[in-house]
């Protein structure tokens, strides 16, 4: 039998969910509620541990396997995805936690609670696309909307640094008059650096089924608001573990942390010289890494026939999006501008011609 732990009200048995606006885990039916903080009082931070202690074999689930589980308030049996750590029982609507999920090498380090709830969407989507002039207009009126979705996306939170050395050839070149002649004197430089280039809390979502770019437009979390792990945080939302193996996982982080690097040391090792070019050199990486439950609402908009997907940062409120472009209001944007533009360089030539320029 798998093991699960049931979110249910000390006083009455209700189903108790996670308030993010007040911050509380509060029954449904006769509003108790826990102060999680005080739960667990060690909210200084969440330590992190080092990338290779992670064992390969927690990386990946078995896809094949779809365990079943039994809600203990109505007997019901739900089928789970490997990678789904909450559910919520269809028929009495109890909050489960598959607590196998969370523990050991699988448990989170830590998570940023929702800070809002659904409610607050609209008025945030209605900031969003104020300013989109060339969406459809009847995008989000005649639009139809999925249900919503707040889920905690898993995330691994790299700590890297890296350290290299480099040679680069570099030139500088200087002219000057000898009598009718310009002289032109180039000197040549072989240029060795010694470079070293940290990186902190950089987040990978580790979920296989999200958009990798989307969660990437999600940035930036305050992590500093994480806390350590308790699966009341999860009360009354999805949550997921991560199903990416641990080779892309450090692949597609230190990546990012390379290119950000390679950019860095090639601008500041030219400086003060002309036509840089490395000639060698690279950099060898050390990460570690924390395990993190990250505030994600999902939805998508159905338009004539395409789905467009949605995510909003649970944590800040940034909405990102995959969003259409009406054909015809562009081409009238892009005339409007043309004629403008003809407008203020015709009116150029005239002052031109009247003042005899």
């Amino acid at each position: 039998m798998e093991q699960i732990k049931e979110q249910k009200c000390q006083n009455c048995g209700g189903t108790m969910v996670f308030d993010p606006e007040k911050d509380l885990l509060r029954c449904e039916f006769c509003g108790s509620t826990i102060d999680l903080s005080q739960e667990n009082p060690d909210s200084g931070g969440v330590a992190g541990f080092d990338f290779d202690s992670l064992q390969e074999s927690a990386s990946v689930p078995d896809a094949e396997a779809l365990p079943i589980y039994n809600c203990r308030s109505c007997g019901a049996e739900i089928i789970a995805a490997p990678e789904q750590m909450t559910l919520t029982c269809p028929y009495c609507r109890n909050n489960l936690v598959m607590t196998e999920k969370v523990s050991g090498s699988l448990r989170p380090d830590g998570v940023v609670p929702f800070k809002f709830t659904a409610d607050r969407l609209p008025s945030l989507l209605q900031e969003f696309y104020k300013d989109k002039i060339l969406l459809p207009k009847d995008f989000f009126s005649a639009g139809t909307m999925s249900d919503i979705t707040g889920v905690y996306v898993p995330f691994w939170i790299f700590n890297g640094d890296l350290k290299g050395l480099f040679t680069y050839s570099g030139q500088n070149t200087m002219s000057h008059r000898e009598g009718d002649y310009n002289v032109i004197n180039t000197a040549h430089y072989i240029l060795n650096r010694d470079a070293g280039v940290s990186f902190r809390d950089l987040p990978v979502d580790v979920s296989g089924k999200i958009d990798d770019a989307l969660m990437d437009s999600l940035e930036p979390f305050d992590l500093t608001e994480a806390r350590p792990f308790d699966i009341g945080y999860l009360a009354g939302f999805a949550a997921d573990r991560f199903d990416v193996p641990k080779k892309d996982i450090s692949e597609r982080a230190e990546k990012r942390m390379r290119n950000s690097a390679n950019a860095i040391v090639d601008q500041m090792a030219g400086a003060g010289y002309m036509n840089v070019h490395r000639l060698r050199g690279d950099f060898s990486a050390d990460m570690k890494v924390r395990y993190l439950l990250l505030p994600v609402y999902l939805f998508s908009i159905s338009h004539n026939g395409t789905d467009y997907s949605f995510a909003v940062n649970g944590q800040t409120g940034k909405v990102v999006g995959n969003i259409p472009t009406d054909g015809k209001v562009s081409r009238n944007h892009f005339l409007k501008r043309f004629l403008i533009a003809g407008g203020i360089v015709a009116l150029i030539v005239l002052i031109k011609y009247l003042l005899g320029w």
